[in-house]
């Protein structure tokens, strides 16, 4: 069975689509739900973030800890870290690393 991730459905690349093969289904699962910030580190400057989590969400749950991704693509209020990392976005209003992987330690 192929199981194919859907977080915000902003997709104009087809991330929704699976590639024809042997499978004998194809399962697509919504991760919305999965859209929290689940640690912080100030001092190291990371956070441990579920997929599912839209760009406003995130920014608003990284602020109190005094933490920002600094990661604004034109989709961002509509899209999600995990799409974000599938399709290796890059963002605005930043200088040097605005991929999203120049921003990602681990998965």
């Amino acid at each position: 069975v192929a199981v194919i991730p859907y977080g915000a459905g902003s997709s104009v690349v087809g991330g929704v689509e699976y590639r024809a093969g042997d499978h004998r289904g194809v399962l697509s699962m919504d991760l919305s739900g999965l859209d929290r910030v689940l640690e912080t580190d100030r001092a190291g400057r990371s956070a441990r973030i579920q997929a599912g989590a839209l760009g406003p969400v995130l920014e608003a749950q990284l602020r109190p800890h005094g933490l920002t991704l600094r990661h604004f693509p034109q989709s961002f209020e509509f899209s999600t870290l995990g799409g974000w990392l599938a399709t290796r976005a890059g963002g605005h209003y930043a200088t040097l690393h605005t991929r999203i992987d120049d921003l990602t330690a681990a998965l």
